[in-house]
């Protein structure tokens, strides 16, 4: 399934992730997940939210560049070994994301 990701510059200081944060929060949007990426002075800051074109309106009202990308997002059985099990066939690394170019059978769905 293709989902938006929203990808923002942060500084890499102390409090600066509860900023973009609270802005989501007072919007109304909620964070899926998120994942930053730093260096010494700054930080990408790449979110997925329950409303993705609202959410980059309110961060852009407040200040920040948003950079939306389409990403692919795979929904993997909630257990220790199905992450496992995926990677054993081709897989291709999206950021954030990872996806199985092959579903498992029946029979190897039974197996979880």
């Amino acid at each position: 399934m293709k989902i938006h990701q929203l990808s923002l510059f942060i500084e890499n200081k102390p409090g600066q992730l509860m900023e973009p944060c609270r802005v989501l929060a007072e919007g109304g949007i909620d964070i899926r997940t998120l994942t930053l990426a730093d260096t010494e002075k700054f930080g990408i800051l790449r979110l997925i939210v329950s409303d993705w074109r609202e959410g980059a309106r309110v961060l852009q009202k407040a200040g920040y560049v948003v950079n939306v990308t389409e990403v692919v997002a795979v929904e993997v059985l909630d257990r220790a070994v199905a992450w496992w099990h995926c990677s054993g066939y081709s897989t291709t690394r999206i950021p954030t994301f990872s996806t199985c170019t092959r579903s498992p059978s029946a029979e190897e769905k039974r197996q979880f």
